[in-house]
């Protein structure tokens, strides 16, 4: 789900910068990152035709660490057809705290709407990244694998994300993320996210990324976002 900055005696230009989620890396006890995004996506094959339509879905996520090691987590979203998910989870890193290398461990529950039911679901994943350097500046590699359970169907849900990133500059971050995932009932899908981010103040970013389907299905959009750190 993310990373943040080092605390540590290692070289922090290693490290990824401090206002992205957590995933891998402890938020921080007392920090808070809360990150608002909108993604409108559409078949660009239909794009001028009356069969053209675009889906919409709106993400909430906030981090608040609760100490060295812990990290309390809320991640939620719904679609413009109504569907989504609301999840409360706690991050925890484990392994040592010197190398490059970062893991930690996540838990939790929640709901997932799909059409006209909502669920229940258990919640469990981890995440491994680390810091990099690079000739255009600082960056980070990070991967996480998540599952949902859902406790009435007993229907299972596997996702990972995969991201690479530079920061090229101070304000500027610039990343690309692979999505993979299979849903009950559907195709498995592989999703491509390049996106870039813009630091307009202290503890403030704004994101735009383009989400295009690669397998089980070739949408294509827009995805604007804003993080605050405090």
């Amino acid at each position: 789900m993310g990373w943040i900055s080092c605390d540590w005696h290692f070289w922090c230009s290693f490290w990824p910068p401090q206002n992205v989620a957590a995933g891998a890396w402890a938020r921080g006890e007392g920090n808070t990152f809360v990150a608002l995004s909108y993604k409108i996506e559409g078949d660009p094959q239909t794009l001028g035709t009356p069969e053209f339509d675009t889906t919409g879905y709106t993400s909430l996520l906030v981090e608040r660490g609760l100490g060295p090691r812990l990290t309390f987590g809320l991640d939620a979203g719904i679609g413009d057809d109504g569907g989504g998910t609301a999840i409360a989870y706690l991050s925890r890193t484990v392994g040592p705290d010197d190398g490059p290398h970062r893991f930690a461990l996540h838990a939790g529950g929640g709901t997932m709407r799909r059409g006209d039911t909502s669920e229940l679901l258990a919640y469990v994943g981890a995440s491994w990244g680390r810091g990099l350097d690079t000739r255009w500046g600082s960056g980070w590699a990070a991967a996480d694998p998540m599952l949902y359970y859902m406790t009435q169907t007993g229907d299972v849900v596997v996702k990972t994300d995969v991201t690479v990133g530079i920061s090229p500059s101070d304000k500027t971050k610039v990343f690309v993320q692979l999505q993979a995932g299979q849903y009950p009932d559907a195709d498995a899908y592989l999703r491509i996210v390049p996106s870039m981010s813009y630091n307009i103040g202290e503890g403030r970013d704004l994101e735009v990324g383009t989400p295009m389907g690669l397998v089980g299905g070739n949408d294509v959009g827009l995805k604007l976002g804003a993080w605050l750190s405090f």
